[in-house]
């Protein structure tokens, strides 16, 4: 048995010349891992990552191990390995903790400030289509503008009864973007919650905090958007009395049906003129509770601007008597949430008052038909009234809130915040369910941003009609046997199998006598690397992803050469220029988080080339 230095190895490592055994065992041993790997990833796409530093790391160990004369040393390799692994999590983590570092709790935490200016907004543009009711035909389409040409008559106009879609007000238009805005950034902070409660971090509020707040902005947004259904009920009234037919434009003015629709449009118009004060009062004073609730959460990024403006005209007034002035408070005040109480207790006797009086001068009884038919219009004046008053409470119990967290004082300094014991079990426990099948996860481009959902998500625990439930424990052992039949026939498995042979028909070349010492030299080992963590589950979606790899491998191997031969192959030159290249790669992933994959394949590339070139320079060629 002769011993020779293999190029990849320590230099002058005694290495055997082949070894059929230690060939065939490793083999076996990569395929198991790799099968349990890629079915793990699949069935549980929240490791991924994990998962593919494991294979990273088994493809790498066992490719080399039958070179190995001895224990020690394919030991050692494992331990320097690892070492190498570890170091670089370790730089990483230090980096990320002492270079402008960002948690999951910055990012939600802004997000939630953006989240109540949009509260901001949204009010702002549902007093705008309140006023605008005041004023306008709500009845009214416009016949013309909703018609195609070729749905007109030969005379160029509509066809009598031909019924056109309700051309909503921009007022109601901007209502509704506003809304539709809010829920989709409802969404994204709901999706980045459960990372900024796990954080330890240095901060304010705590997990509970922060699950608290959402409750609440939750309760905000709801009655918000009820708000923007206002229109969509008037579409409805209109369209079931047949004011959004063709034939209405043709109406004479005099018309019994014409002057029915201007005289309903009226008394829409003289109510929302009697709620007019109530409602710009209410929604004012909302405007300011939240502007409250994020001065005093240290919610927006000019807080402290507006904390100056605050306290300078509090050094003003500090002499005047709030009493005097109204019982007026304003934003960043320890009494507006008293004022804007009083506030909301104003509005609904206003409220209550306002309708009474318009129903006695229309000689309407005080039935419940009267306030909970949808097609008597006191009814929606009242839903109206009911949603205002209900958001405005849901704001009072922010301003409560964050006034509570004042009072005990957790607003003054930050804190170490750590996720507690039950959290942390629970974050474990999770990690290894099937409970995250979200395609974020997707190692592949073409699958991040969808949502694929399996029958066997919503029938977690399903009956088998074949076999009634276990009532002994033999039965219950024969039941966990035949579950490993069912493991073994899904589609994971399916998937860990295909991967597992895809890695080995490049593996094999490692395996066999002619071929190790050309599988070695030629780092055919990163070929595997990109197969086990470039391969999806799903064939078909997969291959815009593979189009994808190419091309991210191939820029980056232009790039390579730039890095280079930009600097002329310097040293101290290449470092910084393949950082700066680096760079760039990250910003594009961030942006574009669905081609991860070609980003990362790019940033491997690039270093692979370029930190082979630099340890040939540094070690020699036979190193």
């Amino acid at each position: 048995m002769s011993a020779s230095g293999s190029r990849g190895l320590n230099p002058g490592a005694q290495t055997l010349k082949y070894n059929s055994s230690a060939s065939a065992v490793s083999a076996i041993w990569l395929f198991f891992n790799i099968y349990v790997a890629s079915s793990l990833r699949a069935s549980r796409p929240q490791l991924q990552f994990p998962v593919i530093m494991y294979s990273i790391f088994v493809n790498v160990a066992l490719t080399y191990a039958p070179q190995f004369a001895t224990m020690t040393q394919g030991i050692a390799f494992t331990k320097r390995l690892l070492e190498a692994f570890l170091t670089g999590f370790g730089i990483a983590t230090g980096i990320s903790f002492s270079i402008s570092p960002i948690t999951s709790r910055k990012v939600v935490f802004k997000q939630v400030g953006g989240y109540i200016g949009a509260l901001k907004t949204a009010l702002q543009a549902q007093s705008i289509y309140l006023e605008s009711l005041e004023i306008a035909d709500i009845f009214s389409s416009s016949v013309e503008s909703n018609v195609q040409p070729s749905e007109k008559g030969k005379d160029g106009k509509v066809e009598p009864g031909r019924r056109v879609k309700f051309e909503e007000s921009p007022e109601a238009t901007a209502l509704k973007n506003c809304i539709h805005s809010l829920g989709e950034l409802h969404g994204k902070i709901m999706a980045d919650i459960p990372f900024a409660k796990r954080e330890v971090a240095l901060g304010k509020l705590s997990a509970k905090d922060i699950d608290e707040l959402m409750k609440l902005l939750r309760a905000i947004l709801l009655p918000v958007s009820g708000m923007s259904s206002v229109a969509d009920v008037l579409n409805r009234v209109a369209e079931k009395r047949a004011w959004t037919t063709a034939a209405t434009g043709d109406i004479s003015v005099g018309s019994k049906e014409a002057q029915h629709k201007h005289r309903e449009s009226q008394e829409w118009n003289a109510i929302m003129k009697a709620l007019h004060r109530p409602f710009e009062n209410m929604t004012s004073a909302m405007i300011g509770g939240l502007q409250h609730a994020a001065l005093t959460l240290d919610l927006w990024n000019n807080s402290k601007q507006y904390k100056f403006e605050t306290f300078y005209r509090k050094a003003e007034s500090k002499h005047k008597d709030i009493e005097s002035e109204g019982g007026n408070a304003n934003p960043g005040d320890k009494k507006f949430g008293d004022y804007l109480e009083k506030q909301i207790e104003k509005f609904y006797q206003e409220r209550k008052q306002g309708l009474t009086t318009w129903c006695e001068q229309k000689g309407i009884s005080f039935g419940t038909s009267t306030f909970y038919d949808p097609l008597k219009y006191p009814s929606q004046p009242g839903t109206m009234e009911f949603l205002l008053w209900s958001t405005a409470r849901a704001v009072l119990d922010l301003v409560r809130f964050a006034d509570r967290k004042v009072e005990i004082g957790a607003m003054k300094k930050n804190r170490l915040v750590l996720p507690g014991r039950r959290r942390v079990k629970k974050w474990i426990m999770n990690s290894l369910k099937i409970s995250d099948t979200s395609s974020d996860h997707s190692p592949d481009s073409t699958e991040a941003g969808t949502s694929s959902i399996s029958i066997k998500e919503s029938i977690q625990h399903k009956k088998d009609a074949e076999h009634l439930p276990p009532t002994n424990m033999w039965q219950r052992f024969g039941t966990r046997v035949a579950g490993i039949a069912h493991i073994l026939a899904s589609q994971e498995s399916a998937f860990g199998f295909r991967v597992a042979c895809a890695t080995l028909s490049i593996g094999i070349v490692a395996f066999l006598e002619k071929t190790q010492t050309f599988f070695i030299q030629q780092r055919l080992v990163w070929a595997m690397i990109m197969v086990a963590i470039g391969m999806t589950i799903t064939a078909g979606s997969g291959v815009f992803g593979f189009f994808g790899r190419v091309a991210g491998t191939a820029i980056a191997t232009c790039t390579s050469f730039i890095i280079w031969y930009i600097v002329d192959g310097k040293t101290g030159g290449v470092i910084p220029v393949i950082w700066f290249f680096i760079f760039i790669e990250f910003y594009f992933l961030l942006r574009f988080p669905r081609f991860t994959v070609v980003a990362l394949l790019s940033m491997v590339t690039q270093i692979l080339i370029v930190g082979y070139e630099l340890e040939v320079r540094k070690l020699g060629e036979k190193a």
